[in-house]
């Protein structure tokens, strides 16, 4: 070999060996100690299969019986064992070297270990985007869904709440409309798992009591649990307070109290327990003063698999119409929104225990406001609402409270509504999202006229900001669909004095 081709071969990363039928290696380069940290003299005479992966060896084996009895050339890729032990993966070819007699295999190895590496972490990467991509579309998807039928619900829930209100206990119709009701109320749950899936959730944090949250909800989950099953709260002396949305924590005890009902068909107990935890490290995780509420079920638990995709969202074991897959996806959306963590544990054939804590607040709870009745009034309020069902049954609820009520179907007639009376108008109560312009940019355009306009925004989607258009929000109240009437009158009675307190 001339010198040049062997200094060549000699300062080569790549692996040069020459291989006979039998797969002994008859020479060794350089770089087999470079690659792999083997002694090339060490290497020769050994059988090329004692450093070929295992589950390599056959497709070796069958290339260089190919090479010796076709003669063609063979490109694979295969791993070889290193000195450490590591296992290191080499782009190959082999071929047959006509120049030498009698003609033996030549293979020529790159290590591609590295490479092959960061194209798995760029896979994992671009997959990774894909599915952020794809939730994203979905979220918008839920969200837009979730705004429909906060519309259908408030219809649903407003006519059922009225007919519960007027019909006689005794009546027949009384024990249905409950019903329709009650199911009704249970969908606008669901509604707000979508918006909390889609991040478009409205949060009004505050400081919370658990102790006395979990105690409100205990009649509410006796319901939903139903008779098969033993609720038991346990909730410790001097517990922390802390500061969340509250409407969003019971969302989650009932998310995780529907979770634990199904994983019961037959029946058990479900515990609630509270507790305060210092900080340092509880059960392998490091936390700052927290609140902590377990909820744990006997139910059927979940395997390892399951476990490890409970809080993905859309994932469920239940048959198709029994289960949305965000209960557990929204608990631990709203959990680490709020500051805080969610564990899972589980054991088949013994039940499951969701712990989620938040951290501990320092501040003083505000002094607990005076819930304001819903009555009604005599002011005039104009009504912007683009779908008929709802803007009739608000219509009819402030009308029947004794407000004097204006009503438009879209913004364009709401302001000729404004133009044309001649009286005053207290409220504006408009849709958020409406053809034409939003109810923000409503809001702006008629104040320009009435200054002392007060304004009140209702929408399936979060509370109105800047960035829906048409400039900083004129009013400060706001009233997410779904809603019942007495919820609309205290929102709307609350507007009113609102504005007479400032003026």
């Amino acid at each position: 070999m001339p010198d040049r081709f062997r200094d060549l071969i000699a300062n080569a990363r790549e692996v040069f060996a020459t291989v006979d039928p039998a797969g002994s290696i008859t020479y060794a380069s350089p770089g087999f100690q470079t690659a792999l940290g083997l002694i090339p003299t060490e290497v020769v005479g050994n059988v090329l299969w004692e450093i070929v992966h295992p589950n390599d060896v056959v497709a070796v084996h069958a290339a260089l019986k190919d090479v010796y009895a076709q003669g063609v050339r063979h490109r694979l890729e295969f791993e070889m064992l290193d000195v450490s032990g590591r296992w290191r993966r080499f782009d190959a070819s082999i071929q047959l070297l006509e120049s030498a007699d009698p003609h033996t295999a030549g293979l020529i190895a790159h290590d591609v270990t590295d490479l092959r590496q960061l194209e798995s972490r760029l896979r994992d990467r671009e997959e990774h985007l894909r599915q952020a991509l794809k939730m994203e579309v979905v979220g918008r998807l839920a969200s837009g869904i979730a705004h429909d039928f906060g519309n259908l619900l408030t219809i649903i829930i407003g006519a059922s709440g009225q007919m519960v209100d007027t019909l006689p206990p005794e009546s027949p119709v009384h024990a249905h409309a409950q019903s329709i009701q009650l199911t009704a109320e249970r969908a606008a749950s669901l509604v707000r798992q979508l918006l909390g899936f889609g991040r478009q959730s409205v949060s009004t944090p505050s400081i919370v009591d658990l102790n006395v949250m979990v105690h409100d909800c205990e009649q509410l989950l006796d319901r939903l649990l139903g008779e098969h099953i033993e609720l038991q709260t346990r909730c410790a002396d001097g517990l922390w307070l802390v500061k969340a949305d509250r409407t969003l924590i019971e969302q989650v005890l009932l998310n995780l109290g529907t979770n634990a009902r199904d994983a019961m068909p037959n029946g058990g107990r479900l515990t609630i327990e509270t507790r305060n935890l210092p900080s340092g490290t509880w059960n392998g995780r490091s936390v700052g003063p927290s609140v902590a509420i377990s909820v744990s079920d006997t139910g059927m638990g979940m395997d390892p698999a399951t476990q490890a995709r409970a809080f993905e969202p859309f994932f469920t074991t239940k048959a198709i119409g029994k289960g949305t897959g965000l209960g557990l996806a929204n608990v631990h959306t709203i959990i680490k929104d709020s500051g805080g963590w969610t564990e899972l544990t589980s054991v088949v054939g013994r039940g499951t225990t969701v712990t989620f804590g938040l951290p501990r607040a320092f501040e003083a709870p505000a002094s607990a406001a005076v819930k304001t009745a819903a009555i009604g009034g005599s002011e005039t309020l104009l009504v912007v609402e683009d779908e008929d069902g709802v803007r009739g049954l608000v219509c009819d609820f402030l009308s029947l409270a004794g407000y004097q009520v204006l009503e438009a179907a879209s913004p364009s007639e709401a302001e000729r509504q404004s133009l044309s009376h001649e009286g005053q108008i207290d409220l504006l109560l408009t849709d958020v999202v409406m053809p034409e312009m939003s109810g923000l940019e409503l809001a702006v355009r008629l104040r320009e006229r009435r200054t002392s306009l007060q304004v009140m925004f209702m929408s399936g989607f979060p509370e109105p900001t800047v960035g829906d258009g048409g400039g900083e929000a004129p009013g400060a109240h706001f009233i997410a669909k779904p809603f019942d009437r007495q919820g609309l009158l205290r929102a709307v009675r609350k507007a009113l004095d609102d504005t007479r307190r400032h003026e």
